[in-house]
């Protein structure tokens, strides 16, 4: 392979040395344990590892050639010295695969929350149109085969390392899969994973406090949102952009687009003036319903999905479909049939207690969103579950508190994730929101019908049990921050839990069989 086929792209870092004749390889990798012979393995520098420490290993593995930012003495292949390699692997990745995502229909959909929602809802609609549609994302990755069946893996990030994301790509588009729906986070924005993927399509959600143990602020990390779809509008061939602008940065993003002159804009609101906007809005344990307004023309629509930010989610996905080449009407009709998403204010289905939800919400807004969303349906108590993260952004944790003691009648303080954190630290951090606002209590103590008060059970299934124990068959109970996940991380292991099988065995154990 000749150097000027590999410089002449133009990628986002600069070529420092290049030998002039670059061999052909087989494969990249970016960790030397999984090295193959003929492959380009390219150091990365992580947040715990450096690949430069491994470029030998590299090297006696059979690499034949190494692209790195710092050249080694000691290494006898050829060596290509850049001046980001991070960038460098999305670049190298996807020149191997042939750039795989140029002749696909690409969504991405970005934001702090509605994510997986969106994305969900986006593949649904594409697929019962009659198209091949893959989706990437924070659960799964997932696609129709050739032979007919349906590949299924669980997600270890939500969105892949670069040379993971090109390969997955490429399988998609080598199984004749039409349209690929992904999650696209602000760490693969930043560490630029996203880099060489041509999107056709762009959505936005929304910007709410989360990550600050990644990126220090919230101006940075709107920054990093905003200037992403600034610069991808910016593109020879931009795409679609559909943009909610009830969120202020998604509407400081349309104006700027608007004065750009930008034409490919779809912005959407349930509050405001927008190319999409939905109004006489109902919401309800049954799901949703109300008028969406497309094109000067009215849409009455039904949707299984209920809460408010589930309508922004669908006003999203709308965007996405209509640019996608789906007319309105049809997009429409299809949203009745709707499949819930996992652990997104998933009900817990049982015989004996009927208002049991689960959810990913581990943001102070997406909390709010489905603490506001549930209250309408509760007859007498709404009580919240919850923890935090551990070795994650620590500001939020008394926000989450916050928002648990103003929108739930009885918050009850437990274990998340905690990694490597101690768990009654986070804790301590989140009770740090709660106990200005509403008194803490002890649980032996607490009377039927009682409000306004908060205790903290550590175990994360006691706490559940605890739940139950105090509420009656009106109340709703809240379990949030997992949603999906069926584990717990414990220093740096993953141990098997699954809050709805905790609540199914504790109602169980409760009631009997």
């Amino acid at each position: 392979m000749k150097a000027d086929k590999i410089t002449s792209s133009r990628p986002p870092f600069e070529f420092i040395e290049m030998p002039a004749d670059f061999p052909d390889f087989n494969g990249v990798s970016y960790d030397s344990r999984m090295v193959i012979p003929g492959e380009l393995f390219i150091a990365v520098k992580g947040f715990s590892t450096d690949g430069h420490d491994y470029v030998l290993d590299a090297e006696k593995k059979g690499a034949i050639a190494i692209v790195c930012e710092t050249k080694n003495s000691q290494v006898k292949i050829p060596q290509i010295i850049v001046s980001d390699s991070r960038r460098a692997l999305s670049f190298f990745s996807a020149l191997f695969y042939g750039f795989p995502s140029e002749n696909m229909n690409i969504i991405g959909v970005t934001g702090t929350n509605g994510k997986t929602t969106t994305c969900s809802i986006i593949a649904e609609i594409l697929s019962k149109h009659g198209r091949k549609a893959g989706i990437i994302g924070t659960i799964k990755v997932a696609y129709p085969l050739k032979n007919n069946t349906w590949y299924e893996k669980e997600s270890s990030n939500t969105t892949p390392e670069s040379a993971d994301l090109q390969k997955i790509i490429n399988e998609m588009r080598n199984n004749n899969v039409t349209d690929i729906v992904m999650e696209v986070s602000s760490h693969a924005i930043a560490l630029g994973r996203v880099d060489d993927i041509s999107f056709n399509t762009l959505v936005y959600t929304n910007l709410t406090q989360d990550h600050l143990d990644f990126h220090k602020t919230m101006e940075e990390y709107a920054k990093v949102k905003s200037d992403f779809i600034k610069n991808k509008a910016a593109d020879k061939n931009p795409p679609f952009i559909s943009i909610n602008i009830d969120d202020p940065v998604g509407l400081s993003i349309r104006d700027f687009l608007k004065k750009s002159n930008f034409k490919k804009i779809i912005d959407y609101s349930t509050e405001n003036d927008a190319s999409l906007k939905a109004s006489d809005l109902k919401t309800g344990l049954e799901g949703s319903s109300g008028i969406i307004g497309f094109n000067n023309q009215s849409h009455f629509f039904q949707s299984p999905l209920s809460g408010r930010h589930n309508i922004q989610n669908i006003l999203g996905a709308l965007g996405a479909c209509t640019a996608s080449g789906i007319s309105i009407d049809e997009c429409v009709k299809l949203l009745k049939d709707l499949m819930p998403v996992r652990g997104r204010l998933e009900q817990v289905r049982n015989d004996k207690r009927p208002y049991i939800f689960i959810d990913y919400a581990h943001t102070p807004d997406a909390l709010e969103n489905v603490l506001k969303s549930l209250r309408p349906l509760c007859e007498n108590r709404l009580i919240c579950v919850f923890g935090c993260g551990g070795d994650r952004d620590r500001k939020k944790r008394p926000l989450m508190a916050e928002v648990s003691a103003k929108n739930a009648d009885i918050s009850i303080i437990t274990s998340d994730n905690p990694r490597t954190e101690n768990e009654e630290a986070i804790i301590l951090d989140i009770e740090n929101g709660l106990k200005t606002i509403i008194p803490d209590k002890n649980f032996e103590a607490i009377s039927d019908n009682e409000k306004n008060f908060y205790f903290i059970e550590k175990n994360r299934k006691k706490a559940i049990e605890k739940a139950l124990l105090i509420s009656n068959p009106k109340d709703c109970i809240l379990i949030a921050g997992k949603g999906h996940e069926t584990y717990q991380i414990i220093g740096t292991k993953k141990y098997h839990f699954d809050d709805r099988e905790a609540v199914l065995e504790n109602i169980r154990e409760i009631y009997g069989n």
